[in-house]
């Protein structure tokens, strides 16, 4: 029979290799490049190629039917290590907002082990205190802390496009009301939604993250910090991840419960 303090040595051993050896990893190997691959997409090199088809053919409609066009599919094949994604770009030129429709999957030797899909619309402003407010639908926390004065607000309970573009509605009415709203797709880039979702979408956004002290630059795009492999890898490992998709559904679910309570039924 086995001592205790053995038992103890023993736990303590698997406890600090769980929490240390993956933190190791992200630092030494997890790498984001500034030359990334944006090809348009093709669904007969996607697995799963038909269901993923189907659920942007449906939000194409769905998108439509709100005001929004879609401006093209996009296979980002190397956006991290071990996993790809495809997004389809959208404007809204009425009311000057960009939507993204999203499908990010896992791959572990050779099989995808994960698959998550969301939508996320965006309106930018003109105004010194608040620049950006992105409302989505993702189930899965993010990686990377928000950065204000960007206002990102997730609603992973919104299953139907049309219902979580009435809440990102709600609150630009609640949050800027009288910003000046920019379309940078159209002022900045003339449309190009490849060389956009290139410079603003991913290049912007890692390079805030320096100011966070998650990611440092590097001659080919960006790696974790070490205080950033740390709280990456921390926030997938579990218990810590249950606990963040719990958290991430309860505030969405209360947040929905406030805008109805502010504005009135979601559902009409």
């Amino acid at each position: 029979m086995f001592e205790v303090p053995f038992v103890l040595k023993m736990f303590q051993s698997i406890t600090t290799a769980y929490l240390t050896l993956p933190v190791i990893l992200i630092y030494f190997m997890q790498r984001f490049r500034r030359d990334m691959q944006i090809l348009p997409f093709d669904p007969k090199l996607v697995p799963g190629s038909k269901k993923m088809a189907r659920y942007f053919d449906e939000a194409i409609e769905a998108m439509a039917e709100i005001g929004f066009e879609c401006l093209g599919e996009y296979a980002l094949p190397d956006l991290m290590p071990n996993s790809k994604a495809v997004s389809q770009i959208y404007r809204n030129v009425t009311t000057r907002e960009t939507a993204m429709v999203n499908s990010i999957w896992g791959i572990a030797n050779g099989a995808i082990v994960s698959r998550i899909q969301f939508v996320e619309f965006i309106c930018r402003f003109d105004h010194p205190e608040i620049h950006l407010i992105q409302t989505n639908n993702t189930t899965m926390p993010g990686a990377f802390p928000d950065a204000p004065p960007e206002l990102n607000f997730r609603l992973p309970q919104m299953t139907q496009i049309e219902d979580l573009y009435t809440c990102h509605k709600r609150l630009m009415e609640r949050h800027a009301p009288h910003a000046r709203r920019i379309l940078r797709l159209d002022e900045e880039f003339q449309g190009d939604a490849q060389e956009f979702l290139r410079q603003v979408v991913f290049v912007e956004c890692f390079d805030r993250q320096v100011s966070t002290g998650y990611l440092q630059k590097t001659g080919l795009g960006w790696r974790p910090t070490v205080y950033g492999a740390m709280f990456i890898t921390r926030k997938e490992l579990w218990p810590f991840k249950t606990l963040r998709v719990a958290f991430l559904k309860r505030r969405g679910r209360k947040l929905e419960a406030d805008l109805e309570e502010q504005f009135g039924p979601i559902h009409e």
